[in-house]
C-alpha cells in the first residue's frame, strides 16, 4: 500500500524515519557503550550537616582505633606499665597518621615464657614508609627488652630508638 503525498502521509513518513534513526542510535550504544554519554554529578558542597556527619565519623574512627590498640596489647600482658603506655600511644598515633583505619590491620602475637621472656613475635600489616620503620623500631625496643629479660623503661626505648616525648603523648 502506497501512502499518498498528503500532509498526514508526510507526517507519518517523518515519524517512521525518526524512529528508525533513534533505534539505530540506541542499537549502536548497546554495541559500543564507550560512546554513550555518562552523567557526572555536581561536586558536593560542604554544609553544616555534612561537617557534623564528618565529625561523628571521625569520632567513631577514634573509638575503633582505641579499641584496636587495646586488643593489640592484650596478648603482651607481662609488659611493664610504662612500656605498655609507650607502645599503645605510639600504635594509636601511627594508625591515626595513616588515616585508613579499616585498611590497617596490626596484629602482634606474643608467646611469653613463665619468666616473662618473649620467644616468638609476629607483626603484620604495618603502615608503609617511614611510619613503618619508626613503628618497627618501637616494637623492636619493647620486644628486645623482653627477650633479654631487662627491666625496660620508656627512657631506654626513647634513647635507643629515638622515640621522642612528643610522639609518646599523641
Amino acid at each position: 500500500m502506497r501512502l499518498k503525498d498528503t500532509e498526514s502521509g508526510r507526517t507519518l513518513r517523518c515519524t517512521l524515519g525518526l524512529w528508525l534513526v533513534l533505534g539505530g542510535i540506541a542499537a549502536c550504544e548497546r554495541i559500543n557503550p564507550s560512546t554513550s554519554r555518562t552523567h557526572t554529578p555536581p561536586p558536593a558542597i560542604a554544609t553544616p550537616v555534612a561537617t557534623e556527619q564528618a565529625k561523628s565519623v571521625q569520632a567513631a574512627q577514634d573509638v575503633v582505633i582505641s579499641n584496636a590498640s587495646d586488643r593489640i596489647i592484650e596478648g603482651v600482658g607481662k609488659l611493664r606499665p610504662a612500656v605498655t603506655r609507650c607502645y599503645r600511644s605510639y600504635a594509636i598515633a601511627m594508625m591515626k597518621a595513616t588515616g585508613e583505619v579499616n585498611a590497617i590491620s596490626i596484629e602482634v602475637s606474643a608467646v611469653l615464657t613463665q619468666q616473662g621472656r618473649m620467644t616468638q613475635t609476629r607483626v603484620e600489616g604495618l603502615p608503609r614508609g617511614d611510619q613503618e620503620q619508626a613503628f618497627r623500631a618501637c616494637l623492636t625496643g619493647v620486644f628486645e627488652a623482653l627477650k633479654l629479660g631487662q627491666q625496660s623503661s620508656e627512657r631506654t626505648i626513647q634513647k635507643k630508638y629515638n622515640f621522642s616525648a612528643s610522639q609518646r603523648r599523641r
